[in-house]
């Protein structure tokens, strides 16, 4: 399975065509909470950060998503 993270995501256009490819949209970022209102309805199993990406620290994505560090 195909996974990817969905960075200034707006309100779902890359992620539903990734989702249409095959893959997995495991994370998601959006600072406009009209959009990501949007994403979570739309892609439930997908995380949804709704705040500026600056803020974004990888360590606790990583961790909070289960992932390896490569």
């Amino acid at each position: 399975l195909l996974t990817c993270f969905d960075l200034f995501a707006g309100c779902r256009g890359l992620s539903q065509g990734l989702r249409q490819a095959g893959f997995s949209v495991l994370f998601a970022n959006e600072v406009e909470d009209t959009y990501a209102s949007s994403l979570k309805e739309n892609h439930p199993d997908t995380e949804v950060l709704v705040d500026d990406i600056r803020n974004l620290d990888p360590r606790l994505l990583r961790s909070s998503l289960m992932l390896k560090n490569v």
